[in-house]
């Protein structure tokens, strides 16, 4: 049995608002490849509204500029377990035909 460290949300918010994280590569060339093929991006993410723009000024700096719909948290979604709430978009988004 393996002990993890505790999670202190603090920190790990204080970071995300500062808006210089590293891009994943393989996410950088999967959005690249999409754009080129002129598909609609769709972002979904687990972060929450307030952090919107923190998060899209790290998008713009790893030259990621170009989406259909970007989709965060609203405040009536923070106590919504992720894998239940990214669900739940996928199914609204579904349900408009994407």
């Amino acid at each position: 049995m393996y002990k993890s460290e505790s999670y202190e949300k603090q920190p790990w918010i204080e970071w995300q608002e500062e808006a210089f994280q590293p891009v994943l590569p393989a996410s950088l060339n999967l959005y690249n490849e999409l754009h080129q093929l002129r598909f609609k991006l769709i972002l979904l993410t687990g972060r929450y509204e307030y952090q919107r723009n923190s998060t899209e000024r790290n998008l713009h700096l790893m030259v990621c500029t170009n989406w259909e719909k970007f989709i965060l948290r609203a405040p009536s979604e923070v106590e919504i377990l992720t894998i239940i709430y990214k669900s739940q978009k996928r199914k609204e988004l579904e349900d408009e035909g994407y």
